[in-house]
């Protein structure tokens, strides 16, 4: 395994955004994956909220997830190829077109100058 859990934050119920080392991120649902006595109290979502990372996600009552199986589960941006769903800076942007008997048509366009990681050093 080359990467961590590096950062996760509850979205809503048990779906956590989650961010990778490697660049990898994205949200998963783990409430179909709550099976089993370790992970019955999860169920509740008091509960659920209270997991950190070490360097798994655990809670405190000892339940937790494995590193790999988060990373193959993460939903990133959706119809994208894996390679631009990984790029941490990607901006999308929607522009639009002539309007046509159908109302509005519009174009979504990936712009290559913003897949580069960004440098927090030179102000950008």
């Amino acid at each position: 395994m080359h990467f961590r859990l590096i950062e996760a934050r509850q979205i809503q119920g048990f779906v956590l955004w989650l961010k990778f080392s490697d660049g990898v991120e994205g949200e998963i649902d783990l409430r179909d994956e709550l099976d089993g006595p370790v992970f019955e109290p999860l169920k509740n979502v008091d509960v659920f909220k209270q997991f950190r990372i070490d360097p798994a996600l655990v809670w405190p009552n000892g339940a937790d997830f494995a590193t790999e199986f988060l990373h193959d589960n993460v939903r990133g941006p959706p119809n994208l190829p894996p390679a631009l769903a990984q790029a941490s800076n990607l901006i999308l942007h929607a522009h639009s077109s002539r309007p046509s008997r159908y109302g509005t048509q519009r174009s979504l366009h990936v712009c290559e100058a913003h897949l580069a990681p960004r440098n927090s050093n030179n102000g950008s």
